[in-house]
């Protein structure tokens, strides 16, 4: 280790003198090499294979993990058996991506990767996982990077990079000051996912009329009536006016198009169009209008479909819909979004890698309309669970800034 201008992080725990201690990897760790080659897999067993793209943004990813079996977990864990508070380091595909070993966890390592164990009495492990994600940790691992199409990092870098050393008491308040945003973060997850899994499972019941509503006085809804999707709305196709026109551009009508349907709510897009070119290769929809997209690659993952807010104008890959009078918009698109799985199968291609819709076929999708005092009341319930998982996405998305401002100002 060495001493070197005393280096002072923006923030920091004032109770703590500053340090000008600093240390490489090489010194405050064990540093132990993969197998390299590939731990046999079976398709199930207690021993996991944690494989490069198992572990993303200081945590390790669940999805697509692979297992050995018990000899495999010997052979594979000869060089050392991971424990909790090691930290696996990927050296390819991509470099520097890291993770703490969790509780409970029999893992093996799978290529191109390191496990790195801090020694304790110089070296918080929670420190160390922070540093490394945070942009001094970044700069030194995208300094070490070599190659043009896969980057990698070698091990003999690993081991130089430095690592400014508080206390270790500091360290350990840093890292569980920063372990519980991370708790937040997780926290705040689950409960999105659980607003998500219980709106899915409400959104059946309500439509396939398993749950119904009742009026306000307490008595039963008439029953729904089938109609086809073509019956209770009109359907309109948009344009694109010539963008080598500049009258045409730049004023003040929103023109949506796949890349401005994001969300359930249309209201501007970053493309607008004068009156002028909204008359000459456009056309408007009217606000309380579903804009739905019948072409592009989106259409492969999920189906673009929100209600306009304003008047808007729409290009020739989307397709406004506009209500009957006994049919509420809101309780559209909730139809339309309850049955996104159904769409998804109906989505052909193209040739030249896009998806496409059959608005022909889709006019004539049978449609079950309860009365429209009951079809606000449904979209009522559905669009309130969407504002608590809209909010709670916001309540993510400010965490993550906020964490990420942390590890900005709290390493050096």
């Amino acid at each position: 280790m060495s001493e070197e201008t005393t280096l002072v992080p923006n923030l920091r725990f004032q109770e703590f003198p500053p340090s000008s201690q600093t240390g490489t990897i090489s010194q405050l760790c064990k540093i132990v090499d993969c197998e390299h080659k590939t731990a046999p897999y079976v398709s199930h067993s207690e021993y996991a294979v944690v494989r490069t793209s198992n572990i993303r943004n200081g945590t390790i990813v669940h999805d697509d993990m692979k297992f050995t079996s018990k000899e495999g977990y010997r052979e594979w864990t000869r060089r050392t058996i991971p424990i909790p508070g090691d930290l696996l380091f990927t050296r390819e595909a991509p470099a520097g991506e890291t993770c703490l070993v969790p509780k409970d966890f029999k893992l093996c390592m799978g290529q191109r990767m390191v496990l790195l164990r801090s020694h304790d009495n110089q070296l918080d492990h929670g420190y160390l996982l922070y540093y490394i994600l945070s942009p001094a940790g970044e700069r030194q691992i995208y300094r070490y990077e070599i190659g043009s199409t896969v980057k990698r990092i070698n091990i003999e870098d690993i081991a130089r990079i430095a690592i400014h050393l508080p206390s270790l008491p500091e360290q350990k308040k840093i890292a569980a000051f920063l372990s519980a945003v991370d708790a937040r973060i997780d926290q705040l997850k689950r409960k999105k996912s659980l607003l998500l899994d219980y709106k899915k499972g409400v959104m059946q019941k309500l439509f396939s009329q398993e749950l119904r509503f009742k009026d306000d006085q307490g008595n039963p809804f008439p029953d729904w009536e089938e109609k086809k999707l073509g019956e209770v709305t009109k359907w309109s196709s948009g344009g694109t006016p010539s963008k080598d026109n500049d009258s045409y551009w730049n004023g003040e009508i929103p023109w949506m198009s796949a890349i401005s349907m994001h969300g359930r709510y249309y209201s501007d897009s970053k493309l607008r169009l004068t009156a002028e070119g909204v008359k000459s290769g456009s056309k408007i929809a009217s606000k309380g209008s579903l804009l739905l997209l019948v072409r592009g690659s989106m259409l492969w993952n999920r189906i673009p479909v929100g209600i306009t807010m304003r008047e808007v104008a729409y290009n020739q890959d989307v397709k406004a819909l506009t209500p009957a009078s006994d049919l509420s918009p809101a309780f559209l698109l909730q139809w339309f979004i309850a049955s996104e799985n159904i769409l998804l199968h109906k989505v052909v291609g193209t040739g030249i890698g896009a998806g496409k819709l059959d608005t022909d076929e889709m006019k004539h999708m049978p449609i079950q309309l309860p009365s429209i005092s009951e079809q606000i009341k449904i979209a009522s319930f559905l669009t309130e669970l969407d504002r608590k998982i809209e909010q709670a996405d916001a309540q993510i998305t400010h965490t993550h800034t906020f964490k990420k401002g942390l590890l900005q100002q709290m390493f050096v």
